[in-house]
């Protein structure tokens, strides 16, 4: 069986953003997250969306419920 290679740098940037989720490390998903991101929604008519884009990761983070409802 062949032997796998270290891990590919999207693997590396897959998991930090998955453990910085997990763990609620704001500062640590926007070290994984594009500064320039753009977030975009749609609820389908069935909930509320933002109107307009988000610009910035910053302000994307800002949108989202990052609350621990555990």
């Amino acid at each position: 069986m062949p032997s796998r290679g270290p891990a590919s740098g999207s693997s590396r940037s897959a998991g930090s953003f998955l453990e910085a989720c997990r763990t609620g490390d704001v500062e640590g998903l926007l070290d994984t997250l594009a500064p320039d991101l753009v977030l975009t929604s749609d609820g389908g008519g069935n909930v509320s969306a933002a109107r307009r884009p988000i610009l910035g990761a910053a302000a994307a983070l800002g949108c989202l419920d990052l609350a621990d409802d555990a």
